[in-house]
C-alpha cells in the first residue's frame, strides 16, 4: 500500500490514469480518518489504455517515432552549435577592433600635414640616363627593358627612420601607381583616353603599366623603415602623347594614410631604349665600282699653268726665228773634209 494523502479529485484521478504508462488498477482500502489509500497492483495482464469522457487515449510511442524525435533533436543541437561558433567569432572580432581602437594613437587633424612620411632614397640612381637637354636642363630616361630599383623609406618630420611595428601600425601595404607628371589622377590599362597603345603584347600576357620583379604576389608589403623593389616600367611616353611619367607610391587604407604622406618620383621619359644605347650613324662610304676587275679610271690631267709674260715674249722670237729659217730653205751642207795620208 502506498499512502498518497489527502484524497483527490475525480479530475486529478483521472490526469493520472491517462499520464501513466503501466496498466494500474486501483482500489480503496482502508486508511486512516480524513486519507484515502491505493494499492497499486502491476501483476495485472496488460489492458488496453482507458478512455474518459473528454480525453482522447494516447498510444504508446513506436521505435520510428523515438527515431524521428532522436533525428530532430539532432538538427536542433547542430543549428544551435553553429549559431554559438558565429557568436563567438564575432566576439573575438570585435573585440580585436576594440583593442586596436584603444592602442591606436590618436588620428591627426584633418587639415595637419601627415606625421609620417615615404621618401625615395635612391633619386641619384634612379634613371638609367641623364641626357643633357638645349638651356642647361636635363631629363631622366628610363629604358623600357631594364629593370628600375625603389628604395622607400619611412621617415618623421625630423628625417629619421621610423618603424611600422614601433608605431603600433603593423606591416604596412604599399601600392604603386603610374601618372603623367602634374596630375593627380592615375592612368590606367583599359578606357584610358590618355593612353595610345602602339606596343604589341604576346599572346598569353596581359597589358600592363609596370611588372613587379620577384615573388610579390601578395603586393609590396612594408615590414621595416625600408623596402626595395624592382620592376619594369612598361608604358613608354610616346604612348602618352610624348609627356613625362611618375610614380606615386602611398599605403592602402585610409587608417594608414592619414598617417603616412605618399611618395612621388621625379618625372621620367620612358623610351624602348635609352639613347647612348643606339649606334651612331656610320659616314657615307664611296660607291663601288659597277665590275671588280675592271681597272680604275685614269686620272684627270692636271690643271694649265700659263708661263709669266716675259718668257711668253721669248717664245714669239723664237717662233719667228724658226719661220724665217724655213723660208730661206735649207743651208748648204757642209765641205766634204780630206783625210791626210788619203789614197
Amino acid at each position: 500500500m502506498v499512502p498518497v494523502g489527502q484524497s483527490r479529485s475525480p479530475a486529478v484521478a483521472r490526469s493520472c490514469c491517462d499520464k501513466s504508462v503501466l496498466n494500474m488498477e486501483l482500489s480503496d482500502t482502508a486508511a486512516p480518518a480524513g486519507y484515502t489509500a491505493f494499492v497499486i497492483d502491476d501483476t495485472a495482464a496488460p489492458a488496453a489504455a482507458p478512455t474518459h469522457e473528454g480525453y482522447t487515449a494516447i498510444a504508446a510511442p513506436t521505435q520510428a517515432d523515438l527515431e524521428a524525435v532522436r533525428v530532430r533533436q539532432e538538427e536542433v543541437a547542430a543549428r544551435l552549435k553553429s549559431e554559438l561558433e558565429a557568436a563567438r567569432r564575432e566576439i573575438e572580432r570585435l573585440r580585436s577592433v576594440q583593442m586596436q581602437q584603444q592602442l591606436a594613437p590618436a588620428a591627426p587633424p584633418a587639415a595637419a600635414r601627415p606625421p609620417y612620411r615615404l621618401v625615395q632614397a635612391n633619386a641619384e640612381r634612379f634613371a638609367h640616363q641623364q641626357q643633357a637637354m638645349r638651356g642647361g636642363a636635363v631629363r631622366a630616361i628610363i629604358d623600357k627593358r631594364q629593370l628600375c630599383e625603389l628604395v622607400v623609406q619611412m621617415q618623421d618630420a625630423q628625417g629619421g627612420l621610423v618603424e611600422p611595428l614601433s608605431l603600433r601600425m603593423g606591416v604596412v601595404q604599399l601600392e604603386m601607381t603610374v601618372h603623367i607628371a602634374g596630375t593627380p589622377e592615375p592612368l590606367r590599362v583599359e578606357g584610358d583616353e590618355r593612353i595610345s597603345w602602339r606596343s604589341k603584347v604576346l599572346d598569353g600576357d596581359e597589358r600592363k603599366l609596370y611588372a613587379l620583379s620577384g615573388r610579390r604576389h601578395d603586393g609590396l608589403l612594408m615590414h621595416t623603415s625600408q623596402l626595395t623593389f624592382s620592376f619594369k616600367l612598361l608604358l613608354l611616353s610616346k604612348e602618352v602623347d610624348g609627356k613625362m611619367l611618375q610614380l606615386k607610391v602611398a599605403p592602402v587604407g585610409d587608417a594608414h594614410r592619414q598617417w603616412i604622406e605618399p611618395l612621388l618620383t621625379m618625372p621620367v621619359i620612358c623610351m624602348s631604349r635609352k639613347p647612348d644605347s643606339r649606334r651612331p650613324p656610320e659616314p657615307a662610304r664611296p660607291p663601288l665600282p659597277l665590275f671588280l676587275d675592271a681597272p680604275p679610271p685614269p686620272a684627270p690631267p692636271p690643271p694649265a699653268v700659263l708661263p709669266p709674260a716675259p718668257a711668253l715674249a721669248a717664245q714669239g722670237q723664237l717662233v719667228e726665228a724658226a719661220a724665217r729659217a724655213a723660208a730661206a730653205g735649207p743651208p748648204p751642207p757642209p765641205p766634204p773634209r780630206h783625210r791626210r795620208g788619203g789614197r
